[in-house]
């Protein structure tokens, strides 16, 4: 039996920390139905528990090791041991007097109480197993392991053993260190005195040996925690004490200080000899842990036969040990709780190791975790309980009191190959009852409390001052098989009548036999069988028309195979007939008819590790030389049609290709044949058939049935008409794969696919036109100083094919190359690269050259600083919008152009006469020019067009001082495109170069300072031809005319109007005479 680590309470402080909880199915420890025994609060009640029987009587033992006792009453929570009956019906519990017949009479006149303060009694507890009653053996065996004798003494520790009947006669005390004069040990060395058998805590561990006569006690604290194992035979006496082995020189493994050897102790058959050995854990060992395996004779020295060390440091490995035969040979194997073990992310999991004896050696088995939950301490508590499930095999609980601050048990069964890794059952605190705490720190041995040959355990729940009774229920093993006649499907015989119908059909036998040891000799299941086919291919007849699925209940008789026989239809447009069709089978144990709260001890459990639902393949008949395996070969061959049929397109020019496919069978029949066309991503299907389009992530597939099956020789021809309108422009070749497919074995894979490529031609005919908003602008150079003129480029494809891109090259000049600092005569206002039609294509442009914003300041020609200027006052600013003409561009003049020099303001305009228009450009290498780089897409037809404008600001008062005013000046940008990708042939229908001209011309040049030498010249010239002139007139004698005579003087007259007549009245001498 092993002890389990209980004394954490003493040894490590205890952590109760919980996490969240995962229920698992349970198997046959039912905890529907358990039987709780409660004890005294905070007593520790269920510290400990054990199985017993008194005579007829089943009896629960439980320790409680903080308990106030009723038998000693003047003693402080000595501990107490507590005896339950009638665990079927309505529990109580009573203490157990140890001490009355068995302390003697001295001890209370010579050194006090007969039980002492707090000395822990049940702290440690076992039952001889076998029970087979004898008066002269000792049969329970229960400790204190903090008893002192004298209060000079430290805690010596008791151990009581009592026969079955717990008679107060029957009771002995075992206290083999209380002799006052081994307390102490002198060292000579560090001359000082060392505790021997002061506190060495006897009865920290108690285990019955698998003999069934002797049991062991251990005494961790010997000598400063060095630790020691007595062991006793039937008759109460100690065969050895080991006291020479504990000297204080001693250095043999055991005796390593504070190891704490004794924490825990079990025994066996761990090796082939003719003694069983014990195993004894000291969890302090090396700061690991360690666990020793020891002859069990009386020898003045421990004989260490084998010892096993933790892997993690503080991980108490050999807190709990137990010795089990897990694979049912001749010899005992071993189970070590390591509860502080921690995972890397975790804290206080604990863990479980197994070793497995050779009959030499224990060799490492596996190592077992549970749910691996944070501060669980798996592994406190190890019991053996027994072949749980009748199989043959012992199993085993472990103990996690602390799992989710509640405390669960792990149940572990044996095989034939060692433990099987998943635990069989879990059984939480709180499948049981919400308030259990504590759950798991001591687990009985088994035993059948039941009659049903199936062990019970005990499960101690001390922080909640309860123990749990858990019974077992019978175990069932279960074995289903279905059976098909005929054995396979014929679906051109169709000898099955459905609604007038004929269809192919199978008798289904499904059957089930169960066995188990002291089970029912018949029992009820629900059963179901079912297509499991997602889209059934039959159905169940009669029981259930036209469904894919039965329920039936069936009652089996133990060891017989019990069947049920149904149709299976077949229906008559299924397409696949080459898959087998799976048929499932499944059953469960029908409820339990006993009343609800009642526990049925007779009812079965199904073994988890039986299958309750099985497959079987229904195949069909296929006629083939191999009735498994039909060798078909499929040869796949395609082409295009039409012009098309040399695998070359002109992206634009065609819109659809049609591609005829022929697969032929030379081989068995082929089964589920189909051809798959992969169509890609730029391709639509026009035409399918009588196929199907599917789209996977990267490619669209035709899938076309073409014959299930396609017998031997049998040829099919497809066509597919393909869109290939979508074809993006920098595509340059598109691949259609082909392939044949079929459920059948293909004999030759090579000529079952076939690619047939398409290369993609690009054709394109692309053109760049551009236009000024102003073709002609007149200025006065005195009143305007600059003019905001915009040129526009259109770029377009004519296509046929798409464009993924055109480039585009804008060159505008905007300063003079003069001597010194460039003279800048044009700024940049905008650049805009879209429009609000939805057939303008985005495009985009480098603009950081261009510094689009700056703006002129108004400024005075330089010929015209420090001139006063003087205008009629009549003179009105002219309106410069109604002065700007357009006219068609006109072609570049065939003189040269060229730049005329000055110097001071002064202007040689010798040469500049000779030609009156000059052309600004980027052919001139006297002109800076900014080139502007812009690129639009996709040109997918002659409606789409890029549309890129350049608006600047040209400075008159820059150009006036480099030019005369008579001159025209033509102002010239270009554009150019061109295409990146190398593989379009670009057609020379439609011009790459355009040039936008807007001429300048100065309307009215400004007046000029006259010469001092041409107004002296003038006015000499003057004076000399006045002169002559007057001599001339003198000559003539033109300053000689005589007299006129008063006869010649001239009549002085005036009209006057007198009514409608006009008079004319003649006032001179003699008028009347000569009018008369």
């Amino acid at each position: 039996m092993a002890d389990t680590g209980r004394k954490l309470a003493s040894f490590v402080s205890l952590f109760v920390i919980g996490l969240p909880w995962v229920i698992v199915s349970a198997f046959n420890l039912d905890t529907q139905f358990p039987v709780t025994f409660s004890g005294p609060e905070r007593s520790y009640f269920g510290y400990t528990v054990a199985l017993s029987m008194n005579g007829e009587e089943y009896l629960v033992l439980v320790g409680a090791p903080t308990a106030n006792s009723t038998v000693s009453t003047d003693v402080y929570e000595p501990g107490a041991l507590f005896s339950c009956g009638n665990i079927t019906g309505i529990s109580t519990c009573e203490e157990v007097d140890v001490v009355t017949k068995s302390v003697p009479s001295t001890w209370a006149s010579s050194a006090g109480p007969k039980l002492t303060y707090r000395m822990w009694l049940g702290a440690a507890l076992d039952v001889r197993p076998g029970f087979k009653p004898s008066l002269s053996r000792h049969d329970i065996v229960v400790c204190g392991y903090r008893h002192a004798r004298h209060r000079t003494q430290g805690l010596n520790g008791i151990c009581f053993s009592l026969s079955y009947d717990l008679k107060p006669s029957s009771v002995a005390a075992l206290r083999p260190l209380e002799n006052s004069g081994n307390q102490f040990v002198y060292d000579s060395e560090e001359m000082v005195y060392r505790s021997y058998f002061n506190h060495g805590q006897l009865g920290m561990s108690v285990a019955f040996c698998e003999d069934e006569v002797r049991f062991m006690a251990g005494a961790p604290g010997i000598f400063e925690g060095t630790g020691s194992v007595f062991h006793y035979d039937g008759m109460r006496n100690v065969l050895d004490i080991e006291k020479n082995a504990y000297g204080v020189k001693k250095t043999s493994p055991q005796g390593e200080k504070h190891a704490y050897f004794g924490y825990s102790v079990t025994s066996g058959k761990f090796f082939n000899m003719t003694i069983d050995q014990f195993a004894v854990g000291a969890p302090r060992g090396e700061n690991h842990g360690k666990v020793y395996i020891i002859g069990s004779g009386a020898a003045p020295l421990v004989s260490i036969l084998q010892s096993e060390k933790g892997l993690e440091l503080g991980e108490y490995f050999g807190a709990s040990v137990l010795g089990i035969n897990l694979n049912s040979d001749e010899f005992t194997d071993l189970v070590v709780g390591s509860p502080l073990y921690a995972h890397e992310t975790g804290c206080d999991e604990g863990k479980v190791t197994v070793y497995l004896s050779d009959g030499s050696k224990l060799n490492f088995h596996i190592e077992l975790h549970g749910d691996g939950k944070s501060d669980a301490r798996f592994g406190t508590s190890i019991a053996g309980i027994g072949d749980l499930n009748q199989d043959g095999f012992e199993d085993f609980a472990v103990g996690a009191p602390y799992e989710d601050g509640k405390g669960a048990v792990y149940i572990y069964q044996g095989s034939d190959s060692g433990v099987i890794t998943q635990y069989s059952q879990k059984i939480e605190a709180a499948a049981i009852d919400s308030n259990l705490a504590g759950f798991g720190i001591h687990i009985s041995r088994g035993l059948d409390i039941d009659d049903n040959v199936y062990p019970d355990i005990v499960i101690g729940s001390y922080l909640s001052a309860k123990a749990i009774l858990l019974r077992s229920r019978p175990v069932i093993q279960v074995s289903l098989d279905v059976f098909f006649n005929p054995s396979k499907i014929n679906m051109h015989k169709a000898e099955c009548v459905y609604s007038g119908k004929n269809l192919p059909c199978v008798n289904v036998d499904a059957c089930l036999v169960y066995d188990g040891t002291n089970v029912p000799a018949s029992l009820d299941f629900q059963c179901s069988l079912f297509e499991q086919d997602p889209s059934p291919r039959g159905f169940f007849y009669p029981y259930q028309p036209k469904t894919a699925a039965t329920d039936r209940n069936v009652t089996a008789k133990i060891t017989i195979q019990t069947c049920v026989t149904l149709q299976f239809y077949l229906h008559t447009n299924i397409k696949d007939i080459v898959t087998p069709i799976p048929i499932s089978f499944s059953c469960e144990l029908a409820p339990s008819t006993a009343p609800n709260d009642t526990f049925d001890g007779a009812y079965p459990v199904v073994n988890p590790f039986s299958v309750l639902n099985i497959t079987r393949v229904l195949p069909f008949h296929r006629g083939c030389a191999n009735e498994s395996e039909c060798l078909a070969d499929l040869f796949v061959d395609a082409e295009l049609l039409g012009e098309e049929k040399n695998g070359v397109i002109t992206l634009g020019n065609v819109s659809s290709v049609t591609l005829e496919i022929v697969v032929r069978n030379v081989g068995e029949p082929a089964y589920s044949s189909q051809l798959l066309i992969y169509i890609p991503p730029q391709t639509a299907v026009i035409n399918k058939d009588f196929c199907m389009t599917t789209r996977p992530r990267h490619h669209a597939v035709v899938a076309c049935d073409i014959g299930n099956p396609l017998g031997k020789d049998m040829q099919v021809n497809v066509r597919v008409k393909l869109d290939v309108t979508k074809i993006a422009p920098h595509t340059k070749s598109i691949d259609i794969l082909v392939q044949g497919l079929t459920s059948s074995s293909e004999t030759n894979f090579d000529d079952n696919i076939i690619h047939v490529p398409i290369k993609v031609k690009m054709i394109s005919d692309s053109s760049i036109r551009g236009s000024p908003s102003h073709y002609l602008i007149l200025y006065d150079e005195g009143l305007e100083k600059s003019s905001e003129v915009s040129h526009k480029y259109t770029v377009r494809n004519y296509g046929p094919s798409p464009l993924q891109t055109i480039n585009i090259v804008l060159q505008v000049p905007h300063a003079i190359l003069s001597s010194g600092e460039p003279k800048t005569f044009l700024y940049f206002t905008g650049l805009k690269t879209d429009g609000t039609s939805d057939n303008i294509l985005p495009a985009s442009c480098d603009d950081t050259l261009l510094d689009i914003g700056q703006r002129l300041k108004p400024s005075i020609p330089p010929n015209l600083e420090n001139e006063t200027m003087y205008y009629n006052e009549s003179y009105t600013l002219p309106d410069l919008d109604n002065r700007i003409m357009k006219r068609s561009i006109m072609q570049n003049p065939t003189e040269k152009s060229f730049l005329i020099s000055h110097s001071e303001g002064e202007k040689n305009t010798a040469d500049t006469q000779k030609e009156r228009t000059f052309q600004i450009n980027c052919d001139n290498d006297i002109f800076d020019c900014i080139t502007i780089q812009c690129s639009a897409s996709e040109f997918t037809d002659d409606r789409k067009f890029a549309e890129i404008s350049v608006a600047f600001e040209i400075d008159y008062t820059v150009l006036n001082s480099y030019f005369d005013e008579w001159y025209q000046i033509e102002f010239l940008t270009t554009g150019s495109i061109s295409i990146s990708d190398t593989d379009v042939f670009d057609l020379p229908h439609h011009s790459d170069f355009t040039v936008v001209k807007t001429t300048l011309h100065n309307e009215s040049p400004f007046p000029k300072k006259i010469p001092q030498w041409m107004i002296t010249v003038g006015v000499f010239l003057g004076t000399i031809m006045l002169f002559m002139i007057v001599i001339i007139l003198i000559k003539v004698g033109f300053f000689k005319r005589k007299a006129i005579p008063k006869s010649r003087e001239p009549k002085r007259s005036f009209s006057e109007s007198v009514g409608d007549e006009e008079f004319l009245i003649d006032t001179s001498e003699g008028s009347s005479a000569e009018n008369e």
